[in-house]
């Protein structure tokens, strides 16, 4: 199966199945110096959903943490 972003694709079908967002062990690794398979990805804009910049942006608004009572966003 095709997809278009893989790696949102992967978070988001992971979260569904109850992989916690925010956990003291879960870690997120962003690789915003694409190599290899990533190296036609394009950097920027942060307005391009399929940018580094962009897959960035989404995944901070992802995981943000609501500052009053310390859990998830949603």
């Amino acid at each position: 199966m095709y997809c278009e972003f893989i790696e949102r694709d992967w978070l988001n079908k992971f979260w569904h199945a109850g992989l916690p967002k925010h956990h003291p062990k879960m870690h997120y690794y962003l690789n915003t110096f694409p190599h290899a398979d990533g190296r036609a990805r394009p950097v920027g804009p942060e307005t391009n959903p399929h940018s580094v910049l962009g897959f960035t942006k989404w995944l901070i608004e992802e995981i943000k943490m609501c500052p009053q009572s310390g859990k998830d966003g949603e």
